[in-house]
C-alpha cells in the first residue's frame, strides 16, 4: 500500500546479493515510490547498507535524484542514526560529484 517495490524491501534490509539477483532480473535501480524515495534512498536509511548502495550504484542508481520532499540519498543517509552512517555517506557523496561531472 505504500507504493513500495520487491527492490526497495530488498534495499531496506535484505542481503546485497539479493539486490543483485533482482537487478539482473529487470528490476529497475531509479524507480520511486509515493513519496519519491528511491530504491538508493531506502538503502541509505538502514544500518550497513554499504554493499547494497554500492551494488545499486554500480548499477546505475541516481545519487543526485531527490524526494517529493526535496531530500537526497545522502540528506537522508545522515538524518539517520543507523550503523555504519559515516562510510555510507562518504560512499554517496562520492558518487554524487562523479555523476555531476
Amino acid at each position: 500500500a505504500d507504493g513500495k517495490s520487491v527492490l526497495m524491501d530488498a534495499a531496506d534490509s535484505g542481503p546485497a546479493s539479493v539486490l543483485t539477483i533482482l537487478i539482473k532480473a529487470g528490476a529497475q535501480v531509479n524507480e520511486a515510490d509515493r513519496e519519491g524515495k528511491t530504491v538508493l534512498m531506502h538503502a541509505a536509511k538502514g544500518s550497513a547498507r554499504l554493499n547494497a548502495a554500492r551494488v545499486l550504484l554500480d548499477a546505475g542508481a541516481d545519487p543526485n535524484g531527490k524526494d517529493k520532499a526535496g531530500h537526497t540519498a545522502l540528506d537522508i543517509c545522515r538524518s539517520s542514526s543507523a550503523f555504519g552512517r559515516d562510510e555510507l555517506a562518504r560512499l554517496l557523496e562520492s558518487a554524487m560529484k562523479s555523476k555531476a561531472k
